[in-house]
This record gives C-alpha cells, structure tokens and sequence, in this order.
C-alpha cells in the first residue's frame, strides 16, 4: 500500500533542508519550504537513537512522533518502505471500515468458487454487520465471527495505521531524504 498521495508530495516539493544544531550532543534539521514555517517539520535525532519528529506539519498526535529506538538520522534518510517506516513511528488500529473492506475483498476473491458459497454468504452477513447492523463492534467480536466459516488465522482484519498520519509520516520522510542525499552530495 501507497500511503503518500502525489498530492501530499507536491506540497512538500520546496521544501529544503536547514540546518538547526549538528554536533555530537544533538542533531536536529528543519525541513520546510524556504521562508517558511507552515507545513515545517523538525527532524532531531536525539541521543537516545530515536528520530524525533515535530513542528508546524505533525501528524500520529499532536505533539509530533518519536521512532523506536535504534534509528537514527542515517536510517531516516534512507530509502524506507512505507509500511516499515510506519512501523517504527506508529500504532495501528482496529476498524470496522478496514475489517468491512477486507471482507469485501475475500468475499469478491471467492465469489464464483461453488465450494466456497457458505463461506462467501457468511462473509456477506459479516460485512453488512461491520457496515450496516454494527452487530460486530470489536476485532474479538469479529474474530468470534470469523471461526465457524474457517477464516480467522490467528490475525484479525482490520488494524491499520491512520492513512492521513502514515501519509504525511512517508512524504515527509521521502522528501527529507530526497534533501538529505543533496546535502551530502554537496558537502562531497
């Protein structure tokens, strides 16, 4: 999954790289547009190994996001993969919308299978309990639902990460490290 969208891209494209502190006690770089301070994000490496993400432009909670430990500036300007990137930044959460959309795609994938027609109605009647009836409340509530028709697989469908955070979490990354490999070009 694409959590970027062009358009998130665009609006970081002028974005630069400024440097704020750079020594061994702290690195810290602001991203943003020249002259600017909306859509800024302040990326800091702390001492703990851990990438610190803050500003005017946050996203996963108010105040910014914090990585894993272990991941350090390198790491961030790096190319990443959208999901391992979220991974190390953000929680993911159960919801009806996603677990609807992932019966909906079993459902569709089994479709014109004949053996497969009491699992495909069940799947139906779970669907419309996650969008229409909201029968089905809870990711236990659906895994409950799941086990007569031999589909639960020991993961429950339906956690995700926030695709407006992930989004700006990943465009903001791809554009920093767009930035960051400029630098070093020119500091080479």
């Amino acid at each position: 999954m694409t959590y970027a969208t062009d358009s998130m891209r665009r609006d970081l494209e002028r974005h630069r790289i400024e440097v704020v502190q750079d020594d061994e006690r702290l690195r810290c770089f602001w991203l943003r547009e020249p002259g600017e301070w909306c859509m800024s994000v302040l990326v800091t490496e702390l001492p703990s190994r851990q990438i610190a993400l803050t500003g005017d432009l946050t996203f996963g909670g108010r105040n910014g996001i914090v990585s894993d430990r272990g991941y350090g500036l390198g790491w961030f300007g790096g190319r990443l993969g959208e999901d391992y990137l979220c991974e190390k930044f953000l929680s993911e959460k159960w919801s009806r919308e996603r677990a609807a959309k992932w019966c909906r795609w079993h459902r569709d994938d089994i479709k014109y299978d004949a053996d497969q027609f009491e699992t495909w109605k069940a799947l139906c009647e779970i669907e419309r309990d996650l969008t229409q009836w909201e029968e089905i409340r809870t990711p236990e509530e659906l895994y409950d639902a799941l086990i007569p028709i031999g589909m639960a697989d020991g993961d429950v469908p339906g956690y995700g990460y926030d695709e407006n955070h992930a989004g700006w979490l990943c465009a903001v990354q791809q554009r920093f490290r767009e930035c960051w490999q400029q630098m070093a070009e020119e500091a080479a």
